[in-house]
């Protein structure tokens, strides 16, 4: 099984942060899910130790934007590398996660 590691930060102020490292797939996707579904409020996902990413990891993430806009909230993706970042507009999903045009690096 690839080696999937989480952490959530919860500061007094501020969102979230979920950093993610690892390979997001079909086997690992789950344990995001679940992670972003326990976290209210704001939401920061920190990709930048993500090594691989596919379709179920955008589903996952999908999911979980809608979620939060749907509570007035909101979760933006930073520090996604070349490979996420291409994934993403191949995907037509750029500025879905980034909704002002600014994206964290």
């Amino acid at each position: 099984m690839p080696d999937l590691d989480i952490t959530v930060v919860r500061g007094a102020a501020g969102p979230v942060v979920v950093g993610v490292k690892g390979e997001l797939d079909v086997a690992t996707t789950p344990e995001l899910r679940e992670c972003l579904a326990g976290v209210d409020g704001d939401v920061v996902v920190d990709l930048s130790g993500v090594t691989f990413m596919d379709s179920t990891a955008l589903g996952a993430l999908v999911a979980a934007t809608n979620r939060s806009r749907e509570q007035g909230a909101t979760l933006m993706l930073r520090g996604e590398s070349a490979f996420v970042s291409r994934l993403l507009k191949v995907a037509g999903l750029g500025d879905f996660f980034h909704p002002d045009g600014v994206q964290e690096g």
